[in-house]
Formats: C-alpha cells, structure tokens, sequence
C-alpha cells in the first residue's frame, strides 16, 4: 500500500513539468539511453515524451517504452498518451535469518 502511494505523488508531481527526455525521430539509440541513465542518477523520477514522428499511436509508445525496459531497468509509474513517468526500478533486498 505504501509502495503504491509513493509512486501516485512521484507522478503527480511530474504531470505538470516538462519532459525531463524527449524521444526523437531517430527512436531509442545508444545516446537516448544514456541519456536517461543519466537524468535517473540525477533525478529518482523522470518524465519522457515521445515526437509525433517516432510514435503515432499510443501503441507505437508503449514498444518504444518496452525496448528502454530491456536496456534500462526502469519502471513506468505512468503513461498519458506518449508521455511516461518512469523511474529506476529498486532491488528487492532480501533481508538475512540470524
């Protein structure tokens, strides 16, 4: 319950900044990438947007957003037409028996 209340006030605070990433016509390249490694380190929660161009439906969003994943370990809070509020995704530590 609380992990959830965390991410709806990360991503409500996100909604209504501007992309901290925009995703261009050349789509996810190596640059794209280290790109939002980069923002992830600076910043716990970023927001993303992609061009017209590059994604024309939402589905076309939702693979662009599916490669980041693969490269990246990230994880989407939320997505609002071809904008996404993503995160880095946190280890699940596993705590030790005594």
């Amino acid at each position: 319950m609380v992990n959830t209340m965390r991410k709806d006030i990360a991503a409500r605070k996100k909604i209504h900044e501007k992309p901290d990433v925009l995703i261009g016509k050349n789509g996810v390249t190596e640059n794209l990438l280290n790109e939002i490694k980069n923002q992830l380190e600076k910043k716990k929660t970023i927001k993303i947007k992609a061009l017209k161009t590059i994604a024309q439906t939402k589905k076309d969003f939702k693979e662009i957003l599916q490669q980041i994943q693969e490269s990246i370990q990230i994880e989407v809070l939320d997505i609002r037409g071809k904008t996404a509020i993503i995160r880095k995704k946190r280890r699940k530590y596993q705590q030790e028996k005594i």
